[in-house]
């Protein structure tokens, strides 16, 4: 059902892997798909 996707960081812009284990992780939990990198959600 869910594949890996690129998405864009909002804020520095890089490329990163929204995994499909996080794409259903997300999904079951109503959450939305993360907008920034795992570096800028870290900072």
């Amino acid at each position: 059902m869910f594949q890996d996707r690129n998405i864009g960081c909002v804020e520095c812009g890089q490329e990163f892997v929204f995994s499909a284990d996080d794409q259903q992780y997300h999904s079951e939990r109503g959450y939305s798909d993360p907008k920034r990198c795992p570096s800028c959600r870290a900072a």
